[in-house]
């Protein structure tokens, strides 16, 4: 299966002029069909990830894992473009990397936990730190627009090169919920 993104012309959008959108020509002997997935259990994004869709499943297990047994419940992480056509009832964390949504990495991770819960990718950053790249966070943080919530919690002191963006929280505040945060995972 190959994602593919289209353009559907609905009533509201009659204001589009017709010379910009082209009809597509649908093959005679071989007809498109559409789908939608759906996603009801962590074994559906599992079972979504090993036909290959960018589709990954945060369990409350897996952050427990990492150290971090209390960090709600479960997360869907999908490419960006399959957004539109996941169904499920977990809340959905969109990342415009396919390859990170398929099989991600640590750096990943952070990102993920930057989008919903900065302060718990900072304790991850940071218990973990030897096993970072901070090239690729970098990387990985720029190409999700995370800049802002990265400088909120401080992860220049990981990420030298980080710009700056926005404000961030007070140092003496980061170090105590340094300090406070429980870790007693490992990677």
């Amino acid at each position: 299966m190959r994602l593919a993104t289209t353009l559907v012309h609905s009533p509201k959008d009659r204001h589009v002029p017709r010379a910009l959108v082209l009809p597509e020509r649908r093959p005679a002997h071989r007809p498109h069909r559409t789908f939608r997935l759906r996603i009801r259990t962590i074994e559906d994004a599992r079972e979504a990830g090993r036909a290959g869709l960018p589709v990954h499943a945060i369990p409350p297990e897996v952050t427990a894992a990492w150290g971090f047994p209390r960090s709600g419940g479960t997360w869907l992480v999908v490419a960006k473009g399959l957004v539109g056509l996941v169904g499920t009832s977990f809340p959905v964390l969109a990342l415009r990397s396919e390859e990170a949504a398929r099989r991600p990495t640590l750096e990943d991770l952070v990102v993920v936990l930057l989008m919903r819960e900065p302060l718990l990718a900072r304790a991850l950053a940071m218990r973990h730190r030897k096993f970072l790249h901070p090239d690729r966070l970098l990387k990985r943080i720029l190409q999700e627009d995370q800049e802002r919530s990265a400088t909120l919690v401080g992860l220049q002191e990981l990420v030298p090169g980080l710009p700056r963006v926005g404000e961030s929280l007070p140092r003496s505040s980061l170090e105590l919920q340094d300090r406070n945060a429980w870790v007693g995972g490992r990677l």
